[in-house]
């Protein structure tokens, strides 16, 4: 199953059974600033969670090298990140954590969830039958590891939504490029990366503008889209962008429609 840390999640693809479910296949996610890094997180055996592809990963090569034919493909301009989507409760965001991630989860369980559940689902990863989405609270930055989207909520909370689809598209550049990196190996992840940015992801690097916005809004940005842990992550993130736009810590249950 999948092992959490800050931030980030591993997971194995589950082209066959989600495809078989309706759902599309696994992708990346990204963090700028708050949140973790992507030397954070565990590479796990198993993991039964979906997310989104814009365009089928290739193969990276072996060693921790810049390789720019991993490059995944990026999130179409028209789908930045949305809040308030209202398409998830507090309990159903929870319930696909329980059933998803971690070390209880369950493929069986979360393919259940998925189809019971597809749009608050679609909402979380990204899988509904190939529709066009904004970016998920879930989302790649390598073939192996997905990030909570800090991003994304970070820069609607600052009122700079068009900073957070070139930040994701970013971050799931330099990430996947060195997706051969051992994720442990932080000196080797850095240096890959940041030969990345010099290189091959160097024309997708955000604009001082709104690298200024999000460091200057860091205070709220961690109180509404979370810092600490995974968990706290996820949760907030997934209130703020599936659900009413209220945080999981807010008394009451978060609005949402029903699937």
């Amino acid at each position: 199953m999948l092992k959490k840390s800050l931030g980030f999640v591993g997971f194995a693809s589950l082209v066959g059974t989600l495809a078989a479910a309706g759902c599309s296949v696994a992708v990346p996610s990204v963090n700028l600033d708050g949140g973790a890094s992507s030397t954070d997180g565990a590479k796990p055996t198993d993991a039964p969670v979906s997310v989104k592809e814009t365009a089928p990963p290739k193969e990276a090569s072996s060693g921790c090298t810049v390789d720019d034919t991993a490059q995944f493909g990026l999130y179409p301009e028209t789908l930045p990140p949305k809040a308030a989507q209202g398409l998830c409760t507090t309990k159903q965001a929870s319930d696909f954590s329980a059933a998803c991630l971690g070390t209880a989860a369950d493929q069986t369980k979360c393919e259940a969830f998925i189809a019971a559940n597809k749009e608050c689902s679609a909402c979380i990863d990204g899988s509904q039958d190939n529709k066009a989405l904004p970016v998920p609270v879930l989302y790649p930055v390598t073939a192996d590891y997905v990030n909570a989207n800090t991003l994304g909520c970070g820069f609607l909370v600052v009122g700079k939504p068009e900073c957070a689809l070139p930040a994701i598209n970013y971050r799931m550049c330099y990430s996947s490029v060195c997706g051969a990196c051992d994720r442990k190996d932080t000196a080797g992840t850095t240096k890959c990366e940041t030969e990345a940015k010099a290189g091959v992801c160097k024309s997708l690097a955000t604009t001082k503008e709104c690298d200024d916005a999000f460091t200057a809004g860091k205070t709220q940005i961690d109180a509404t889209c979370g810092t600490t842990s995974f968990d706290a992550i996820y949760a907030k993130v997934a209130a703020y962008l599936c659900g009413s736009g209220a945080t999981a810590n807010d008394a009451g249950p978060v609005d949402a429609k029903a699937d």
